[in-house]
């Protein structure tokens, strides 16, 4: 049997990745719409500034692209892992910074955890996953 030519199945720790942004993304869209919202159905007459207004906006923008990441990640597209690679590595430089400023807890979670997600996308699984036929990148050459 010539398993070589099939495609590879996308491994639990890929699922698992797309889920958790799925939901991340979710969480984003509705923390800006709820922001929004709050403003827009306020009756105490102190509506949002620009600030809070371009926050609410600029967190409906990142989880719509957390979620096309998570499609991509998903659908085993090399431009979705990286990226995600990418926005995990701002992540880890965060829990850095919170090491060095005393922060022990928070930045070894968020040191840890974005490196064991970004460990995820490439284990072996992953990475058949990600380099057989039905990664989403395009045509193949």
């Amino acid at each position: 049997m010539n398993t070589s030519a099939s495609p590879a199945h996308r491994p639990a720790g890929v699922t698992g990745v797309a889920a958790i942004l799925y939901i991340v993304a979710f969480l984003n869209l509705l923390a800006g719409v709820a922001l929004l919202l709050t403003d827009a159905l306020s009756d105490t007459g102190n509506p949002l500034g620009d600030f809070e207004v371009f926050v609410a906006v600029l967190l409906i923008v990142w989880g719509i692209l957390l979620m096309a990441v998570a499609g991509g990640i998903g659908r085993g597209s090399n431009f979705s892992r990286l990226l995600w690679v990418v926005l995990m590595a701002f992540e880890v430089l965060a829990g850095v910074s919170a090491l060095v400023q005393g922060y022990i807890g928070v930045g070894l979670v968020a040191t840890l955890l974005p490196l064991f997600l970004m460990y995820l996308v490439f284990t072996p699984a992953a990475e058949a996953f990600f380099s057989s036929e039905q990664a989403s990148d395009g045509p193949r050459t």
